[in-house]
């Protein structure tokens, strides 16, 4: 794989990263569904990070359409399915998947994407080097 879609692949695995930990945030506080049910706030703000999560796993299969066959851990067509649902049809989303996605299924994409960003990064040690020491040229 080239280093330009390496590195295009590494920001959105990040940009993933950052979405899920605000997920975890927005909803730590929360001991049941029936709180997050009641909260419209924490509603809007975790679909909100969960689209732009899955906005950019589409993201990467559009880099490198070969990685779902190359990656299959990863519930790919699942996750931009769910995108498809929270763009367009989000009147109609249920609510308790939105729940139980950033309860527990994305704790399981973040170690999948840890592996995912491991895997990238195998085949590059400078561009691995350089993600550890900013002062190493990509």
């Amino acid at each position: 794989m080239e280093r330009e879609k390496k590195e295009m692949i590494l920001s959105y695995i990040d940009r993933i990263g950052q979405a899920i930990e605000k997920t975890h945030r927005f909803v730590h506080d929360l001991s049941s569904f029936e709180e997050f049910q009641q909260n419209l706030e924490k509603q809007s703000a975790v679909k909100y990070e969960l689209l732009v999560g899955s906005e950019s796993i589409q993201s990467i299969t559009k880099i490198d359409p070969n990685i779902e066959k190359e990656y299959p851990v990863i519930p790919w067509s699942e996750i931009i399915g769910f995108r498809v649902a929270l763009t367009h049809y989000h009147f109609k989303i249920n609510l308790e998947t939105v729940w139980e996605t950033a309860i527990k299924e994305s704790y399981q994409l973040q170690n999948q994407l840890a592996s995912l960003q491991n895997h990238v990064l195998y085949y590059d040690k400078r561009l691995l080097q350089s993600r550890k020491n900013p002062n190493i040229p990509r």
